[in-house]
């Protein structure tokens, strides 16, 4: 007999405590997960968190077709392996109506709960570890979205992110809707992409493009302490009208991510890239003192030298532009004051393998030199002393003397008569 905190099959005892619980009497499936201490008479105790399918359906043929969903899921979470994605330690089926996932227990605390306790606007230092939590999750999806079929994961909502209290150990959990056939009216209300609303007849079914909105979601809530827009007429208000501690660049790079049309967001590699610079060389805001340019080394990234002469905001406006000539982006007078920089290519690369907001092999001038200062005016030359002078001075002083030879000969003349 096992008592409420207590879950057993086999020679497996887990001490457990629920996490939360949700019943779909549409599905046919009861959802319960655990986190709990596992007895084993084998293998060393450990923590893990249990995922436990009731299946309440009462005829035979959903009850097989959830079978098949549930062992999907376990498939999918053993084919795509990656630091930022929980492992699938087994799968328990304890009866035909009930299934067991076992999977990595992780500390911390889901960014649902952060969200709660944190009222306040984020400032700077706050932003920065979002973006880090964003980035490792970015990193999983892009795992997924590679994956052959690619995966998307459909629900990327702050629920299912978990972190611990560093910042270090961060998961994207819940491949529940993953190992589902897409359908309209699915997903979390608020985190949930356009694509997969009631009314999104006119676009694609549900791909690995929402995980990218989903995403943007999260973040624009942290930010914002709001949940963008759906809606093609009202677009999500810029979170920097909402929150001044969002840079320029942030804020423009999350509306591409919020675009209603899904072919129009960037890619999760792109994301990861994009939000991962942002994070790294920030955006000098007017407050902000210049960052020193330092000289060049052969370890310097050349994007790294490219934004410390350049300034920031310009480095944003050629990625940007490169990703999405077609939306609006907000100036700022950190970007007026540095209209002056010098112009550089906005070619990108057509290859569609290649982050369009990867600069490290593309070709960018280097700064001009100052002109060379005039040269000096030449030194007069050193004249040499000459009593006679130059030629014509000792031209006349020859026809001085001839005619006073001529008139020393007219006297001589006039006394010999």
């Amino acid at each position: 007999m096992q008592s409420a905190n207590e879950l057993a099959y086999g020679n497996k005892r887990y001490q457990v405590r629920l996490l939360h619980s949700r019943v779909n009497e549409e599905s046919g499936l009861d959802t319960n997960v655990y986190e709990g201490f596992e007895h084993s008479d084998k293998d060393t105790p450990r923590n893990v968190v249990l995922k436990v399918y009731r299946i309440i359906a009462p005829d035979k043929k959903t009850q097989e077709k959830l079978h098949k969903q549930i062992k999907h899921e376990k498939r999918l979470m053993t084919e795509v392996s990656n630091a930022h994605l929980p492992a699938l330690y087994n799968l328990h089926t304890v009866s035909p109506t009930e299934i067991w996932l076992e999977i990595e227990h992780i500390r911390g605390q889901t960014l649902a709960q952060y969200y709660e306790d944190h009222t306040a606007f984020p400032d700077n230092h706050t932003i920065k570890n979002l973006l880090r939590i964003c980035i490792d999750v970015a990193c999983a999806l892009s795992d997924m979205h590679q994956h052959k079929p690619p995966i998307a994961h459909r629900d990327i909502t702050p629920a299912n992110i978990m972190f611990s209290k560093d910042f270090r150990n961060i998961k994207l959990i819940d491949f529940g809707l993953a190992a589902l056939q897409p359908w309209p009216n699915e997903g979390t209300p608020g985190y949930r992409a356009p694509e997969q609303s009631p009314s999104a007849e006119e676009l694609s079914i549900p791909r690995a493009p929402c995980d990218v909105f989903g995403l943007g979601a999260v973040l624009y809530k942290g930010l914002t302490h709001k949940t963008p827009s759906v809606l093609r007429k009202y677009p999500a208000q810029p979170p920097m009208a909402i929150n001044p501690a969002v840079s320029t660049r942030l804020n423009d790079f999350l509306l591409t991510m919020l675009t209603y049309d899904p072919s129009d967001r960037p890619s999760i590699r792109d994301v990861r890239a994009e939000l991962s610079k942002i994070r790294n060389n920030g955006e000098r805001r007017s407050d902000e003192k210049p960052m020193p340019v330092e000289t060049p080394s052969s370890d310097t990234p050349k994007e790294r030298l490219q934004e410390q002469v350049y300034g920031a905001s310009e480095y944003q406006s050629t990625s940007f532009a490169s990703f999405s000539s077609g939306s609006t982006q907000t100036q700022s007078a950190t970007h007026s004051e540095q209209q002056a920089a010098p112009p550089r290519s906005t070619t990108s690369s057509a290859n569609n393998n290649t982050p369009l907001y990867d600069l490290y092999n593309a070709e960018f001038p280097i700064p001009a030199l100052p002109p060379d200062p005039p040269a000096p005016p030449a030194p007069p030359e050193a004249m040499t002393p000459n009593p006679i002078g130059g030629a014509s001075s000792r031209l006349i002083v020859g026809m001085a003397i001839m005619i006073v030879m001529l008139l020393l000969v007219i006297i001589l003349l006039l006394f010999i008569r």
